[in-house]
């Protein structure tokens, strides 16, 4: 199965990404920095998209191919709206 995954660098992220690919399934993760993901900037299952789940050009590349998409955004004190533009974001796309 092909996945997105918004995020990756957090805990749960991680662990939602190594589950995925040990799985071996096909993801596609969207991180604002590559080099916080560790072990998975390396799996060759793991395709990286740069880019912020805010940006509608980034989540389209993630999305283009993709079966489901998984979001494990965590809280964030520093980005109270994240949340709410990220899936304003996602409503630009709706299942073929």
């Amino acid at each position: 199965m092909n996945i997105a995954l918004i995020g990756g660098t957090g805990r749960t992220n991680r662990l939602v990404l190594d589950v995925l690919t040990d799985r071996g399934h096909r993801v596609t993760v969207l991180v604002r920095d590559p080099g916080r993901l560790g072990r998975a900037a390396d799996d060759a299952d793991a395709r990286v998209i740069r880019g912020d789940v805010r940006d509608v050009e980034a989540l389209r590349r993630l999305v283009d191919g993709c079966d489901v998409v998984i979001s494990a955004l965590g809280p964030t004190d520093k980005e109270a709206d994240l949340h709410t533009d990220a899936a304003r974001a996602l409503s630009h796309f709706h299942p073929a």
